[in-house]
C-alpha cells in the first residue's frame, strides 16, 4: 500500500503584490466615481437657452448660432456689415467684387470696376466706363475717330451723320486720294500714279461697314502663256465691254504656264469675263449711284518695273497697262451713266482713273493679301475671269471705291 502524498506547506502571498492590486482597484474606483459625478453635473446643470439674453459660450452659443444672445465680434467667422469691414476685421471680412463697396487697396477701378468706378471723377475707368456710358470722364472728341457715344451733334469734329464716313481721320485719308487724282486721273498724264500704303488699305477695310463708301474689285482675265512659259501676247484681259473684245486671234487663256496657247476660243473667253465684270459693276454702281466720287485704281504685275540703285519704280509700261484696265471701267461707267439716266437714277459722281503704285510693300504683306482674299470671298462668284482666282489677282484688277462722304471739312 502506497503512502498518500504529503501535503504542501501553506505559503502566504508576498505583501508587495497585494499592495499593487489594491492600488489599481482604488484608481479604477476613483475614475468610476469621477465619471458618475461628471454625468450627474451635466444632468443637473441648467442648459444653454437661446433667447435668455445670456451668451453661453460654454454651452455652445455664438453669434452664428444665437444672434439674439451673442453680439458679433471680430474672429467669429462672420463679417458683420454693421460694424466690420475689410480694414477693421480682415479675419472675418474678405473683399468681394460686386458687393457695392470699394475695398481699397485690394480693390480698385481696374481690379473691380463694378464697385470702384465712379463716373464724374475725371478718370476714365474701363471697362465699366466708356465714352457711351460716361462721356464726362471718357470723352474722346477730337481724336479723329467717331467713338461710341459720339454723334455729329455732340462731336462734329470727329463725326458725321450715319452714311457720311463718320471718322474724320478716315475722311482725311480719302481726301488725300482724291487730291492726288485731281488734274491727273481723268486723262493720260505722264505719271498718274497714286501710292497707298498698308495702313491706308487697313483703314479702308477696317471701316468697310461704314455705309459712307463702298469697295469693289473688278478682276480681269488671266495671262496667256506659251508652253515654254513665255507670254503669248494675247488679249491680256483688259476689257469690260464684251463688244470690244478682239476677234479671235488664235489665243486662248491658259490656266497654267505649262499649258499651250489654244488656237481657238480667245474671243469667247474674253466676252465671258467681260460680261461678268459688266454685270457686277452695274450692280455696284446701282447700289452707290449717289456717290460723289468713283476712284478707279488700276493695277499691273510687278514684272517689268525698273530697278536702279536698289530702288524699284513703276515702269511706264505697267502704268499704261494699269490705266488701260482702269479706263475699261471708266468707259463702262460712261455707258452706265446713260443707262441710269434713262431710268431716272443718274450717276453724277466724278470718276478718277488712276494707276495704283505696285512698288509699295503692301502688295507683299500678309495682311493685305488676306484682306483681298476676304473681298474675293464676299463677292461669291465662281468664275471671275482670273484662273485660278486668288489673292494675287490684285495684279490684274481695278480696285473701285465709291465715296459719298462729305469731305468739305477736310479740304474738299
Amino acid at each position: 500500500m502506497q503512502n498518500p502524498p504529503s501535503a504542501q506547506p501553506y505559503a502566504p502571498a508576498p505583501q508587495g503584490e497585494d499592495r499593487r492590486k489594491s492600488r489599481i482597484q482604488l484608481i479604477l474606483l476613483l475614475l468610476l466615481l469621477l465619471g458618475v459625478l461628471g454625468a450627474l453635473f451635466m444632468l443637473l446643470r441648467p442648459g444653454a437657452v437661446c433667447g435668455d439674453s445670456t451668451c453661453d459660450e460654454a454651452g455652445g452659443e455664438s453669434f452664428l448660432v444665437c444672434a439674439a444672445d451673442c453680439p458679433s465680434r471680430c474672429g467669429d467667422g462672420y463679417c458683420d456689415p454693421a460694424k466690420e469691414t475689410v480694414l477693421t476685421c480682415p479675419a472675418d471680412c474678405k473683399p468681394t467684387c460686386g458687393d457695392g463697396r470699394c475695398d481699397a487697396p485690394s480693390e480698385s477701378a481696374i481690379t473691380c470696376p463694378k464697385d470702384c468706378a465712379s463716373c464724374g471723377n475725371g478718370k476714365c475707368e474701363p471697362p465699366a466706363e466708356t465714352a457711351a456710358s460716361c462721356p464726362k470722364d471718357c470723352s474722346t472728341c477730337g481724336n479723329g475717330k467717331c467713338d461710341p457715344g459720339e454723334t455729329g451733334a455732340s462731336c462734329p469734329d470727329d463725326c458725321q451723320p450715319v452714311g457720311k464716313c463718320r471718322d474724320k481721320a478716315f475722311r482725311q485719308m480719302l481726301a488725300r486720294i482724291v487730291k492726288d487724282c485731281e488734274g491727273a486721273c481723268g486723262f493720260e498724264a505722264k505719271n498718274p500714279v497714286v501710292g497707298l500704303d498698308l495702313d491706308q488699305f487697313k483703314s479702308i477695310f477696317a471701316s468697310k461697314g461704314d455705309p459712307g463708301y463702298g469697295t469693289y474689285f473688278a478682276l480681269f482675265g488671266c495671262n496667256v502663256w506659251n508652253a515654254d512659259s513665255t507670254d503669248c501676247k494675247g488679249f491680256d484681259s483688259m476689257y469690260a465691254d464684251p463688244a470690244k473684245c478682239p476677234v479671235d486671234a488664235a489665243f486662248e487663256c491658259a490656266t497654267r504656264p505649262t499649258d499651250a496657247c489654244n488656237p481657238a476660243g480667245a474671243q469667247g473667253r474674253c466676252q465671258q469675263y467681260s460680261r461678268v465684270i459688266e454685270s457686277e459693276f452695274r450692280d455696284f454702281a446701282g447700289k452707290w449711284r449717289d456717290a460723289k466720287y468713283y476712284i478707279l485704281l488700276g493695277t499691273a504685275s510687278r514684272s517689268g518695273n525698273l530697278k536702279e540703285s536698289g530702288r524699284e519704280t513703276m515702269s511706264d509700261g505697267n502704268q499704261k497697262l494699269a490705266l488701260k484696265r482702269a479706263g475699261a471701267l471708266e468707259s463702262l461707267l460712261s455707258r452706265l451713266r446713260s443707262e441710269f439716266a434713262t431710268k431716272g437714277t443718274p450717276l453724277d459722281g466724278k470718276a478718277f482713273k488712276v494707276a495704283l503704285d505696285n512698288t509699295r510693300q503692301f502688295f507683299d504683306a500678309p495682311e493685305f493679301l488676306s484682306m483681298i482674299q476676304a473681298q474675293l470671298d464676299s463677292l461669291g462668284r465662281s468664275d471671275r475671269g482670273f484662273k485660278p482666282t486668288s489673292a494675287n489677282a490684285v495684279n490684274r484688277s481695278v480696285f473701285v471705291m465709291a465715296i459719298k462722304c462729305d469731305l468739305s471739312d477736310v479740304g474738299l
